[in-house]
């Protein structure tokens, strides 16, 4: 279980200018996620998210909150170079494969004027990538890189006008390094 929130502060215009919202003009999102993992075989592994999403904005005195399921996601992993004994050198290995499905509403089938019933992209997403992690005594080094295509799809508007979305392929990567003063 993971919890976080976020704010939006500041706007920014299709020309690129960025301005501040006026005092009292909130815009919040909270998220509870639940994850889950079950160990299927010795080194295969499936996980699920359940994100659970509270959005409230308060602009220029119209006031909305709602509370809804957000993107649910489906993993599988596999322990690639497995930890069996010790090695000053060699790190702990997973590759693993998430399917994204949009189960939240997205802000191109939002129905309320203020976009509080928007807790989703509107996207299957699917992602390939890979986990290497390595501890000495107190220290420890993480590094994740992913691939990921996200699938067009199409919307309709109120007046039944269709928008398709064309989307694509991505990619993230991400180094980490960390220090335990209880050394674990």
């Amino acid at each position: 279980m993971s919890t976080s929130q976020d704010s939006v502060r500041q706007d920014a215009l299709s020309n690129g200018d960025i301005y501040d919202r006026p005092e009292g003009n909130v815009e919040q999102t909270q998220t509870l996620k639940l994850s889950g993992a079950y160990r299927i075989f010795d080194r295969w592994q499936v996980g699920t998210d359940l994100p659970i999403i509270r959005r409230h904005i308060n602009a220029y005195g119209d006031n909305a909150s709602s509370i809804g399921v957000g993107d649910i996601a489906f993993n599988l992993g596999y322990e690639i170079l497995p930890e069996l004994s010790y090695s000053a050198w060699k790190p702990r290995g997973f590759v693993f494969a998430r399917w994204l499905i949009p189960t939240g509403k997205s802000i191109y089938e939002s129905t309320d004027p203020l976009g509080t019933d928007i807790f989703g992209k509107g996207f299957h997403a699917l992602s390939m990538g890979t986990v290497l992690t390595k501890t000495w005594g107190g220290f420890d080094v993480f590094f994740e890189a992913e691939g990921h295509l996200t699938l067009g799809r199409s919307f309709q508007d109120i007046t039944k006008n269709t928008t398709h979305f064309h989307s694509g392929w991505g990619a993230s990567a991400l180094l980490a390094a960390g220090y335990s003063p209880g050394k674990g």
